[in-house]
Order: structure tokens, then sequence, then C-alpha cells
């Protein structure tokens, strides 16, 4: 009996894993400082920076997407495959399709020649979710005017996700925007030109009146 409780024990703390000091983000906007002490599948137990002895449980619904990921991928065998994987699947199921694919990636790479046709579909998947999400907030900066940024997304869908559907959308996307970026700059450099010319027309009747 005692035997058993002591295994049961030891799979406890390595199940919890080590503490892990990091910045949590919660909804909301606000962070916390601490060591990540457990993860359930209800909260997040946190000591607190500077507090000796303290214990904090975050319900997991306030804590941010982003930052649950990285208490995640802190607590995974990175040299596991299997586990990595599956923290892909845990990514892609919330819709963070950009971890998904660099989770998938990496399992892929550590697998290596056993990885499984699965897995390789899942990366296809997640590259090709990836893209289009990108797409679709590189069309919202267009359509808000924020040209750069946009053109930011496309060509990274192109360097990342090359082989996903956004690409050929993303590569006429690119060739508009850079035309328009130009004729942008070209009118701009035109108006303070025009403007310098102002100022100067201004300045000589100012002197000529004195």
């Amino acid at each position: 009996m005692l035997k058993t409780t002591l295994l049961t024990a030891v799979a406890a703390l390595l199940l919890a894993g080590p503490a892990t000091a990091m910045t949590i983000y919660l909804e909301g906007g606000s962070t916390i400082e601490g060591e990540i002490i457990g993860l359930t599948d209800k909260a997040v137990v946190v000591g607190l920076d500077g507090i000796k002895g303290s214990r904090l449980e975050l319900p997991l619904k306030r804590v941010s997407e982003f930052s649950l990921y990285q208490i995640k991928r802190s607590r995974t065998d990175r040299k596991s495959a299997a586990a990595i994987e599956a923290l892909g699947d845990w990514a892609m199921g919330r819709g963070l399709f950009t971890f998904a694919m660099e989770e998938y990636t990496a399992a892929t790479k550590l697998a290596g020649k056993d990885a499984t046709d699965a897995l390789k579909k899942k990366l296809v998947d997640a590259s090709s979710r990836c893209g289009s999400d990108k797409l679709a907030r590189a069309k919202k900066l267009t359509d808000a005017g924020d040209l750069e940024r946009a053109r930011s997304y496309f060509r990274d869908i192109l360097k990342n996700h090359a082989s996903c559907p956004a690409a050929e959308k993303a590569r006429s996307e690119i060739a508009r925007l850079d035309v328009e970026i130009r004729n942008l700059k070209k009118h701009k450099e035109r108006r303070a030109e025009e403007e310098r010319s102002l100022e100067d027309v201004k300045s000589g009747l100012e002197t000529a009146e004195d």
C-alpha cells in the first residue's frame, strides 16, 4: 500500500512538471508574475513572484490563450514527438494555427523518417489554415489603409505557406500593393515638393515687401 502511494505521488510530480517562472497574461489585459506550480483541467496553479509559499489557482478561462499555450509548451516533453504532436492538436482545436504549425513542424522533424502520414497531413492542414487566417488579417489591414503591414502579411504567407491556397491570392495582392504603395509615395513626394515651392513663393513675396 505504501509503495503504491509513493508511486502515485511520484507520478503526480512528474505530470506536474518543474516550476516555471513567467509572465502570465490574463483575459482583459492584466498580468501576473510567478512560477507555474501546477496545471489541471480547470486551473493554473501559480506561486506569486516575491511572495514565498503563495499559491494562487487561476481558472483556465481567466488565462489568455497565448499564456496557456506557453504554459503547456513549457511542460511538454520536447524529446517526445507524440507529446509535441498532442500539443499541436490542442493548439489546432483552439484555432491557434500558427502555434499548431510550429508544434507539428517540430514533431515532424523529431520523428524524422518515422513521421506518420497523419502527422504530415496535420502539418499541411495547419499551414493552410494559418495562411488563410493571415490572408483574412491582411485584407482587413488593406481595407483600413494600412498597406505596409498588409503587404508584410502577404509576404509572410508566401514565405511560410507557399503551398497553401492563400499563397496565390497573396502573390497577386503583393503585386497590386507594390504599385499602390509606390504611387502613394510619389504622391507624397509631389505634395512635399509643392509645399516647398509654395513656401519659397511666400518667402519671396515677404522679402519683396520688405
